[in-house]
């Protein structure tokens, strides 16, 4: 059984991302970023993707995501997740959205299996009516 893993670090994304480099990933041939793979859907400000791993379990991709509030106050947004083949096209139907509540300064980790052993990459789609900060800039 080949377990594939995948790491991908704020810190290095960011110095990779001054350097003009990009993150290797190991069986994945496109969107080697974490600012890559999340697909923002209105502004999600003080929102962002802290971390995000994925490592392939029984032929299937699994991705966990961190989900980190910067600010001090409640924030709500929605996320879900789109399932591509190794050509960037949809494998399946778009998912239900999921809502998330994060208490001040909260992260919190997420999960999603692919449906399919077609789908070898992904993308997380997020959505943030009231937040009004950079996805992957400074907290503030």
């Amino acid at each position: 059984m080949n377990h594939l893993f995948r790491n991908f670090s704020v810190s290095a994304v960011a110095a990779l991302a001054l350097s003009g480099a990009s993150a290797l990933l190991p069986g994945l041939a496109h969107a080697e970023t974490i600012a890559s793979r999340v697909v923002q859907l209105g502004e999600a400000n003080k929102i962002r993707v802290s971390a995000l791993r994925a490592v392939e379990r029984n032929g299937r991709l699994l991705v966990q995501a961190q989900f980190a509030n910067t600010s001090t106050d409640p924030q709500h947004f929605a996320y879900r997740f789109k399932w591509l083949d190794q050509d960037q096209m949809s494998v399946w139907e778009d998912e239900a959205w999921k809502p998330v509540m994060l208490h001040g300064v909260q992260s919190t980790d997420i999960q999603s299996l692919a449906p399919t052993r077609a789908a070898t990459d992904f993308r997380i789609e997020l959505h943030a009516v009231d937040n009004t900060a950079s996805l992957f800039g400074p907290s503030r």
